[in-house]
């Protein structure tokens, strides 16, 4: 298995374990630190981008600005691990890499590159951890007493240079 699909796999199986620890109440509820979003909000654009993704592929383009904005996603906690399973099936029935054009748009241009399944994911992964690390600092805020994982919304970046420097010491 291509290390992508491994990672993508960690990565939506650190959402889950987030996801699973926290009350529908709290998933739901609007948070200061959040600007009044939710974690559920964050969660949803994930998941979105990865669900646009996997659709594109079948048509050839994906257009992560054109989501379908799920909004069960943001409040129901069994919808969204149902998705991430869905998600899950999805990408493990794709084992190589693949042309995909990819739609842009900026300030109210639009315009289509070329790019690839892989590449793509690769993006969703890092899209992931971005957001996993804002999720986490309103858990922090919000929610102290749910633990969540030391390394979440670290990028592998991160976690290598780190690694080096405590074998440098």
């Amino acid at each position: 298995m291509h290390f992508i699909l491994k990672q993508t796999f960690a990565q939506l199986s650190d959402l889950q374990q987030l996801v699973s620890e926290l009350t529908p109440k709290m998933y739901a509820e609007n948070l200061t630190v959040l600007h009044e979003n939710s974690i559920g909000k964050h969660v949803r654009h994930i998941i979105e981008f990865y669900v646009e993704l996997l659709n594109g592929l079948e048509i050839g383009e994906v257009d992560y600005d054109n989501r379908s904005r799920n909004l069960l996603l943001e409040n129901d906690l069994s919808i969204v691990a149902k998705t991430i399973g869905t998600i899950n099936q999805r990408i493990a029935a794709i084992q190589t890499d693949k042309a995909i054009n990819l739609r842009l748009h900026y300030n109210g241009e639009t315009d289509l590159i070329q790019s690839s399944y892989f590449r793509e994911l690769l993006y969703n992964i890092e899209h992931n951890v971005h957001h996993l690390a804002i999720i986490k600092i309103a858990m922090k805020q919000a929610f102290p007493e749910v633990k969540t994982a030391e390394n979440l919304g670290v990028a592998a970046s991160t976690l290598e240079f780190k690694a080096k420097q405590a074998t440098k010491n």
